[in-house]
């Protein structure tokens, strides 16, 4: 059988293991590793979240490009998820980077805030 399925999980490139915020609970904001985007195209992200307290509590969440690694980060124009305010969400969103370096942004909100979250990037390998 072939098809552009075929080796759907193998042609998904998670760099530097995809985790830019690996899954943790956080009470503030929680900036994310930068995750080497480099040679893909058709990225996604993906927001799982777990247990979510505190009263009203919020977290936005965006992703941000850079040249390097360590550079400086500039936010990604439309790469913004939903925000989330409750337990048990996962949200994925597409996005089109132009600089090699891509990583997630966490900003919690609320009093007393606690969040269960973690962000993936991925990116479809380029076949030359």
């Amino acid at each position: 059988m072939s098809g552009i399925n075929e080796d759907f999980k193998n042609t998904l490139a998670p760099a530097n293991g995809a985790n830019s915020i690996p899954p943790q609970v956080a009470t503030s904001t929680v900036t994310g590793a930068g995750v080497d985007c480099d040679g893909r195209h058709d990225c996604f992200a993906q927001l799982h979240v777990g247990t979510v307290s505190g009263p009203s509590p919020t977290l936005d969440v965006k992703l941000q490009e850079s040249d390097t690694s360590g550079g400086t980060y500039a936010d990604i124009t439309g790469a913004t998820f939903v925000q989330i305010t409750a337990s048990s969400k996962l949200s994925l969103i597409n996005f089109k980077r132009s600089k090699r370096w891509v990583r997630a942004l966490g900003t919690i909100g609320g009093a007393s805030p606690s969040f269960a979250f973690g962000v993936a990037i991925h990116g479809k390998l380029r076949v030359f």
